[in-house]
């Protein structure tokens, strides 16, 4: 069973890349790369800037959101030191939540398997997804 996926995200390359952008913005935005997110649920498509070609997308599934589930997330953030670039969450009718999660891949502290281990763990996961977004 597969995490359903609230958003599809892809890394674009600003300067020269497939999606051209003012002069002015690139300028601005400073950074050579962003991940380009669109929403499954309204097709709202965020371009976030990043310096890496390489982000980690995190998924999890879980039977009921709570806020255990909550604290428990937070402390694994906090603790791993984790900057997410976008989050997001979704409840559907009934107990079935979904939350996401983008990191650039460079600053991830710990290995993808130690955090996908550490969700896991947190009372209430049903599912975890961890994938590589890359250029």
């Amino acid at each position: 069973m597969s995490v359903d996926e609230l958003t599809l995200a892809e890394i674009v390359e600003l300067k020269g890349g497939r999606i051209p952008l003012p002069k002015k913005f690139i300028e601005v935005i400073g950074k050579p790369f962003a991940i380009m997110i669109v929403s499954r649920s309204n097709g709202e498509i965020r371009l976030i800037p990043t310096d890496t070609s390489e982000v980690v997308k995190l998924s999890i599934e879980i039977d009921k959101l709570s806020q255990r589930f909550l604290r428990d997330l937070g402390l694994i953030i906090v603790k791993d030191k984790i900057e997410f670039l976008h989050t997001t969450g979704l409840c559907r009718k009934g107990k079935q939540c979904f939350y996401e999660g983008y990191i650039e891949k460079e600053k991830l502290s710990i290995k993808i398997e130690e955090l996908k281990f550490q969700v896991s763990q947190i009372e209430g996961v049903t599912n975890v997804d961890v994938s590589i977004i890359k250029l």
